[in-house]
């Protein structure tokens, strides 16, 4: 089972940077790095909702489960 984030491409449509979220919903900018690459552990609903309100986007759009692994990025 493998949970990929698709943070980059939101942030990216938005031409917004992780330091610029990290400001604008007051999370540090290494907990959005982290949970961008797939290594953070068990990230907080807080965090995620932040995210997902401040970039106008549902959690399904940030996030894709398949039952392979086919990314070098696991969740830990």
């Amino acid at each position: 089972m493998f949970i990929r984030i698709n943070l980059d491409k939101a942030l990216a449509k938005r031409k917004m940077t992780t330091a610029e979220l990290s400001t604008r919903i007051d999370v540090p900018e290494s907990n959005i790095s982290l949970l961008k690459k797939s290594v953070l552990k068990d990230p907080r609903l807080k965090m995620i909702e932040k995210i997902c309100n401040k970039l106008q986007v549902s959690p399904g759009e940030l996030f894709d489960y398949e039952k392979e692994n086919r990314y070098k990025y696991r969740i830990v």
